[in-house]
């Protein structure tokens, strides 16, 4: 989503997206079919700019939504191929995103703090031998690199991850800090508070 966002993807588009996997996981539970209203509903948007962004993600080939149903990409983009070193990991490596995390992220109408959250989520979430690490290493020049985002932009969504207790900055040498940016520690317990 992040190259999608570089490419042009609107951030209403990628909280229909986020909101199609909370109703999709949310669906294990029912019977009831995915529908556009559904999705509407969770991200608060108005229903034609819900409509446009089913479009975008349908031209843009990430999601679908036929008969009740949500089909989600299985690979990667073409325009993201060139930014998988970047990743410096699989990008099929699920991100583990609690569900505070994502409800909170679906009603996001602010797109620069939207994806700074996603690339914070990226880089400091992980799944290991079934723990899940929440801690990790993020600079500016990947996050810009990546999404097209200003460095003052990224200091701004940051300030407020802290604000709202998402994210946390940890103590590392300046070294470290110098090769591979900043350390922080997402609070999956975080109260999100506005």
């Amino acid at each position: 989503m992040l190259i999608a966002y570089r490419e042009g993807i609107k951030p209403a588009t990628i909280r229909l997206y986020l909101a199609g996997w909370l109703a999709a996981d949310e669906k294990r539970f029912t019977r009831d079919p995915i529908t556009l209203d559904k999705l509407t509903e969770l991200t608060e948007l108005a229903h034609c700019t819900a409509q446009n962004a089913i479009r975008e993600l349908r031209a843009a080939e990430l999601m679908t939504l036929k008969d009740g149903k949500l089909n989600f990409c299985s690979g990667v983009i073409p325009a993201a191929e060139p930014y998988i070193p970047d990743l410096k990991t699989s990008p099929k490596r699920p991100v583990p995103i609690p569900k505070t995390i994502l409800k909170m992220l679906i009603r996001e109408a602010k797109g620069s703090y939207l994806i700074g959250v996603m690339v914070h989520l990226l880089y400091c979430v992980s799944i290991n031998k079934d723990k899940v690490h929440n801690e990790g290493f993020v600079s500016n020049e990947l996050i810009t690199r990546l999404t097209g985002l200003c460095e003052q932009t990224i200091r701004s969504a940051r300030n407020w991850m802290v604000k709202i207790d998402l994210l946390t900055r940890k103590s590392v040498n300046q070294t470290l800090i110098n090769q591979l940016g900043g350390c922080y520690e997402v609070n999956f317990n975080a109260s999100l508070k506005k």
